[in-house]
């Protein structure tokens, strides 16, 4: 048996008082909690920064309870901020970093 997916709340879209909770399932299921990680990846992105010298990179992070994963260079690691200046001006905090790894 194979499963509908979102179709089955197609049905429930014609009825206005239903929307906003249909909308919030619809959101909830894409919604993932925070991994963990390991003393191995924190030691290894740690590894990464500390030896970071411009080159590309593949960064995953956690941010707003979803998994992104972005290739880029670092402007600035900023220690006493604790968190990362890409060159486009956005930042990622350490707390959010869930792994770095080069990018070849």
């Amino acid at each position: 048996m194979s499963d509908r997916g979102m179709k089955k709340w197609n049905a429930y879209k014609t009825l206005d008082a239903h929307m906003p909770a249909v909308t919030k399932t619809m959101q909830n299921q894409y919604k993932k909690a925070k991994p963990l990680i390991s003393s191995e990846e924190a030691d290894e992105i740690n590894y990464h920064l500390v030896n970071y010298h411009g080159q590309e990179v593949i960064i995953t992070y956690y941010r707003h309870e979803e998994i992104n994963e972005i290739t880029t260079t670092i402007k600035k690691v900023s220690p006493e901020n604790r968190e990362l200046i890409l060159p486009d001006r956005s930042k990622i905090k350490f707390t959010e970093l869930l792994g770095i790894k080069d990018n070849d």
